[in-house]
């Protein structure tokens, strides 16, 4: 399974793209990655989920509460709105099997007491 992300900063009506890659979803499994960019995305997905093989079937994935707020920002990204698309496929190329869009708001937020 590959999978394609695209993240977009909003400024006013021109949507920048920060990011943007295609990603071996069963190499990514298989060993885990390096690369910042897609740990963000791989550390919560593998604790909240449950990923059993690759290559992926159909009904062996669950995915439980991820959301964006989940997701270490890193701190280049600017504040900013922001659309994070995802998409996955069978094969590079082939057809969509899933695909999601998160729009939200980044506020960077300074010395915040987590224990309230």
């Amino acid at each position: 399974a590959f999978f394609s992300y695209s993240v977009r900063a909003f400024d006013g009506a021109v949507q920048k793209v920060l990011l943007s890659r295609w990603v071996d979803g069963c190499e990514v499994y298989r060993k885990p990655p390096t690369e910042r960019i897609v740990r963000l995305f791989y550390d919560p997905v593998m604790k909240y989920s449950r990923v059993s093989s690759c290559p992926y079937k159909a009904g062996q994935t669950i995915m439980l509460n991820v959301t964006p707020s989940m997701l270490p920002v890193p701190s280049f990204v600017p504040e900013s709105g922001f659309l994070i698309e995802n998409k996955g496929y069978v094969k590079a190329g082939a057809d969509i099997i899933y695909e999601t869009h998160w729009y939200g708001r980044l506020v960077r937020m300074f010395n915040v007491d987590k224990t309230i």
